[in-house]
């Protein structure tokens, strides 16, 4: 008798033997190593099944270990954290995050091949998902490689933001402001690090002692122990020399990537 899985095998007959029934069919396995073992009329056959599925399984031999073929859906969420982490891996900052979710798309498609390797052995000609779990551990090592630039840049970034935010000891001092048609302020910036430094130096105008306007001036390679003379002018027509003041308002290193 043929084994349909779309059949139910409707309720549990008692178990056969060759004294009580000859009826060919499915029952109950004797053995309890699967749900159903297929039984000729005059014995008992290798073929049995187990949640529709049919296996071979000789009796005699040791008990078979049943394997649940691997999901189609751990596949796909492998795959899925895979491509998302290679799309963020080379980004500053964001590496971690990608090399997280590589880790994990790197298990779970192991778990896949491993649950497709039993299968294989259990008479599963197909392995379901091997092909997605295959694609995913390709990318996951992909965007492992990739978290290494993300981490680089993220290096990179750190020098540009501290170098901006920490120009290193200096003096600035104003020796000249007034307006002459245009408002000019010159002045000198001393580096009093050990290390060359650029800078960026934010003026600011003040009218009547208000502040007023501001302006941007950026000094370039200044050495240790050196003095670099700095200028600039604004477009104002309305100050007067009598009311107008200048002030440094900010120093800064150099903006990030400008070199």
């Amino acid at each position: 008798m043929p084994f349909n899985a779309l059949e139910p095998f409707g309720t549990e007959p008692p178990r056969p033997t060759p004294a009580t029934s000859h009826t060919a069919g499915w029952y109950p396995d004797p053995t309890h190593r699967f749900e159903f073992r297929y039984y000729n009329g005059e014995r008992w056959t290798a073929d049995v099944a187990r949640q529709s599925v049919r296996y071979i399984d000789p009796i005699g031999t040791a008990p078979a270990t049943f394997n649940a073929p691997p999901s189609r859906a751990l596949a796909v969420t492998a795959l899925v954290f895979a491509l998302c982490s290679i799309a963020i891996a080379w980004l500053p900052f964001l590496f971690v995050v990608g090399a997280a979710g590589a880790i994990t798309a790197l298990i779970l498609g192991m778990i896949v091949m491993r649950r497709s390797a039993r299968n294989k052995s259990s008479a599963q000609p197909v392995p379901i998902g091997q092909g997605m779990a295959i694609s995913a551990i390709c990318v996951a090592v992909a965007a492992l490689g990739l978290c290494v630039v993300g981490f680089q840049l993220t290096r990179v970034v750190l020098r540009e933001v501290n170098e901006l935010v920490n120009p290193g000891p200096h003096e600035v001092v104003i020796d000249h402001c007034a307006s002459d048609g245009l408002v000019t302020a010159e002045g000198t910036i001393l580096n009093r690090d050990a290390e060359v430094h650029d800078y960026t130096i934010t003026i600011a105008f003040h009218l009547n002692g208000k502040p007023y306007q501001t302006d941007v001036v950026a000094v370039f390679d200044v050495a240790p122990g050196e003095r670099a003379p700095f200028s600039t002018a604004s477009d104002s027509v309305t100050f007067t020399s009598g009311s107008l003041t200048c002030s440094v308002a900010s120093v800064y290193g150099p903006t990030p990537f400008s070199n």
